[in-house]
């Protein structure tokens, strides 16, 4: 048979015979995914198998429980020229590449997904890509064996390394990997709780181009030169939670590494940084990205004739001055979306960034306080439609505009002939309405009051819940990030912890870089339950306040019992609204005691509010 391609993915087989396969000897790809097949299945059915040209097998989503030499399927002929080997999501503990010691020619293993917690390597001369990722490896898996005069390499062929998500916290074999596997150009460890980086960390890792670092979990320490290096090109950096990463000298920290083009820092304090030292001897930069950094000034970014991607979206920029970017002769795509810029002037850029039409702007989700001085403004985003994202560019104030797009910006009084014609039009328009009657123009007064109102708050309606039986998450989280302490150290321990639900917090589970209000809609509609931890911190948080009024509208729409309430603390009488006294009054509630018994019943009363269904 002459079947070079088989997929019998999601077919809940549970037993093939021995001889199924066998007619099969021009397979070379063959997908056993989402099954039922142990190794003792695999194991009888390949037995009587010859040799075959299979390339590719997957067999990720069964119940394969180990990678060693008992019903070791492996040793089989019919295996002997695979080149990749897939087995995700599995249940795999411990690992012994032994087992694959007759398949001498693999390139690609993806063990990614299992609860990997040891391995045991052996030297596989031509593997390329190994996927370590989700798994529960503590300490970086061994590259190499040294002895006194010699050194054995298991990958000397490996180029992309993942370790991504594990729970690896000391780098310290990072020189011994860089000494080990010289052929590596990607390194992932991002999402592990990496405690530090000493000086020169992976100097010895001397084909390295792609290090990812980003989502780090908790505290890390940065020694000076951690990254130096004379080949990397990519360098994605940054932490879960923001001041886990704080007072380093980055000015030397990224000081010898002058091949680097990408450079991506996230949720790292760098509020009192001079950009400029920093970046100094980046000069060969194409991509700058500095995401949720606490940033508020620019200064000069001079000498990246490269740059072509700059991003500083999530940020405390107020204000922007074309000296800042003058350098910039390359760059095609700027973004300074969610940070504080209340007003756009021809002076915020130099006049080739304006004009030139293959550049991209987004300053979306800034709080732009709309006027004449942003008539030029409006009318450049109608010209240059293809460069920006219009429709997202909102007003905040004055309070009638309040959250209506500046292209639908009312610029006509702009252009008013005089003082003495606007006075007078004042005089006549008032005589005339108080000839109409004073009934009249209270109704059109109130006509008008309730469209601005409509018009302000179309975004708060709660969207439609998910028809599906299951969530993403079992509750959302809203809360003040002054509150953090709280959530991480008493609610995440006790719910995720020791009672193993998954909470969406809005911190840590919403990506940076898509727009917040409809990242926030998604986690509330994919999550099974709602619960609001209310604090003065709380009452005086205007996203807060906006989670508020999506509960409201889930309360109205008969989803109450979604809904739970945690106070803190006493809440202030002038944070007590008519919103929140309607979800006081009709939610089931707790209240946060260090009383023994009082904390005893609150969390019996949280978790029996997790437990309904």
């Amino acid at each position: 048979m002459n079947l070079s391609n088989l997929l019998m993915f999601k077919c809940k087989i549970i037993e093939i015979s021995k001889f199924a396969l066998k007619p099969l000897s021009s397979l070379e790809f063959l997908d056993l995914s989402r099954n039922w097949l142990y190794n003792t299945v695999l194991f009888e059915s390949t037995s009587e198998l010859g040799l075959s040209n299979i390339k590719v097998l997957n067999i990720s989503d069964n119940p394969i429980y180990e990678l060693s030499d008992k019903f070791n399927f492996w040793k089989n002929v019919w295996f002997r020229n695979l080149r990749e080997i897939i087995i995700q999501r599995g249940d795999i503990k411990k690992c012994d590449f032994h087992a694959l010691s007759r398949i001498e020619k693999l390139r690609k293993l993806d063990l990614s997904g299992n609860r990997i917690e040891t391995i045991s390597p052996y030297n596989f001369s031509y593997l390329e890509i190994l996927d370590l990722s989700n798994n529960k490896l503590v300490l970086l898996p061994d590259t190499c064996s040294k002895k006194m005069f010699s050194q054995t390499n298991f990958y000397p062929a490996l180029k992309v390394f993942h370790l991504q998500n594990n729970r690896i916290s000391f780098t310290l074999a990072l020189n011994i990997i860089g000494s080990c596997l010289k052929n590596l150009t990607t390194l992932d460890i991002s999402f592990n709780p990496i405690r530090m980086m000493f000086y020169f960390a992976i100097v010895n890792c001397t084909n390295l181009e792609i290090l990812r670092m980003d989502h780090l979990l908790g505290p890390i320490e940065l020694y000076d030169f951690a990254f130096a290096s004379f080949n990397l090109k990519e360098l994605y950096l940054g932490n879960n939670v923001m001041g886990y990463m704080e007072g380093f000298n980055f000015t030397t920290i990224l000081m010898f590494n002058p091949t680097l083009l990408v450079l991506h820092l996230t949720n790292i304090d760098l509020s009192h940084v001079n950009l400029t030292s920093m970046l100094f001897n980046l000069e060969n930069l194409t991509e700058l990205s500095i995401v949720h950094c606490k940033v508020e000034n620019i200064s000069p970014l001079l000498g990246f004739p490269l740059l072509s991607v700059l991003n500083l979206s999530f940020n405390y920029i107020q204000k922007l001055d074309s000296r800042s970017f003058q350098g910039l002769t390359n760059v095609k795509l700027v973004s300074f979306q969610s940070n504080r810029i209340t007003s756009l002037e021809q002076s915020s850029f130099p006049n080739f960034i304006w004009e030139s039409s293959e550049i991209i702007f987004d300053f979306s989700s800034n709080p732009f306080d709309c006027g004449c001085h942003l008539e030029w403004f409006k009318e450049w985003m109608k010209r240059n439609k293809n460069r920006t994202f219009g429709h997202l560019y909102k007003c905040n104030t004055p309070k009638e505009w309040n959250n209506q797009s500046i292209l639908y910006l009312d610029t006509r009084e702009c252009h008013m002939p005089s003082q003495f014609l606007i006075l007078s039009f004042t005089i006549i328009g008032f005589i005339s309405l108080f000839i109409f009657s004073i009934i009249i123009v209270r109704r059109l007064r109130w006509y008008s009051k309730c469209y601005i109102y409509d018009r302000k708050n179309k975004k708060l309606l709660m969207p439609p819940r998910n028809n599906q039986t299951e969530f993403l998450y079992d509750g959302f989280v809203s809360y003040n990030t002054r509150d953090r302490k709280w959530i991480m150290s008493e609610l995440i321990e006790k719910i995720e912890r020791k009672h193993e639900y998954k909470l969406c917090l809005h911190e840590r589970d919403i990506i940076p870089g898509e727009i917040y209000v409809d990242e926030i809609l998604k986690c509330i509609d994919c999550s099974r339950k709602f619960l609001l931890i209310l604090s003065n911190n709380f009452m005086d948080d205007q996203w807060c306040l906006f989670e508020t009024e999506i509960a409201n509208h889930a309360l109205a729409s008969g989803k109450g019992d979604t809904l739970f309430l945690i106070l803190l603390e006493d809440i202030n009488s002038q944070y007590i609204t008519r919103s929140l006294r309607t979800l006081l009054n009709s939610v089931a509630h707790a209240e946060w005691t260090t009383n023994k018994s009082g904390l005893k019943l609150f969390w019996k009363n949280v978790l029996k509010f997790m437990d309904e269904t």
